[in-house]
């Protein structure tokens, strides 16, 4: 394991005791202006993660990028 984790991490409820619905779950940004400019989050994995856990974090963030639509 990459870190530790807190028992409301582990809880699969938002913020560690809200159930949310399916529905309430989704969300995003409609208006254009405040969304990321060309779509691209700017991002940095920090020095405090061993090499293996960079790598796992780098490969999760392709694993999402590929599942993105426009």
């Amino acid at each position: 394991m990459c870190y530790k984790q807190s028992v409301w991490e582990r809880s699969d409820k938002f913020e560690g005791d809200i159930m949310l619905t399916e529905k309430e779950i989704r969300n995003g940004v409609i208006e254009p202006a405040l969304r990321w400019p060309k779509g691209e989050v700017p991002y940095v994995i920090d020095s405090v993660f061993s090499e293996y856990c960079s790598t796992k974090l780098q490969s999760g963030i392709r694993d999402v990028e590929g599942n993105i639509t426009h």
